[in-house]
């Protein structure tokens, strides 16, 4: 499940030569595992600010799936600050800041 702004998301129809595509507020990735699961992932602080939206957001991906309401799963999510990133535009690459 990607977390983003449907607003600056890349549109099939801006895609030409170059896309920047965001990467959202973030991912969670929830697997089965039997009849439990295994839910990871990386949100950015700047907008998961605080444990109530963490839940709500573990609590959105867990009803995707049928069955998993009552299932046990334990979950790792790291929140993260994006201080730097790297793009490739298929013809070169941004470097990431190595001096800071």
């Amino acid at each position: 499940m990607k977390f983003y702004n449907q607003q600056i998301e890349s549109s099939e129809n801006s895609i030409i030569n170059y896309v920047y595509v965001d990467a959202g507020y973030g991912y969670i990735s929830l697997k089965r595992k039997g009849e439990d699961g295994i839910l990871s992932g990386f949100l950015k602080k700047e907008f998961f600010n605080n444990s109530m939206i963490v839940e709500r957001a573990i609590d959105f991906v867990i009803e995707l799936l049928p069955n998993m309401n009552e299932a046990y799963i334990p979950y790792n999510l790291e929140r993260v600050i994006v201080f730097d990133a790297k793009t490739y535009s298929g013809e070169t690459y941004d470097d990431i800041k190595e001096d800071e």
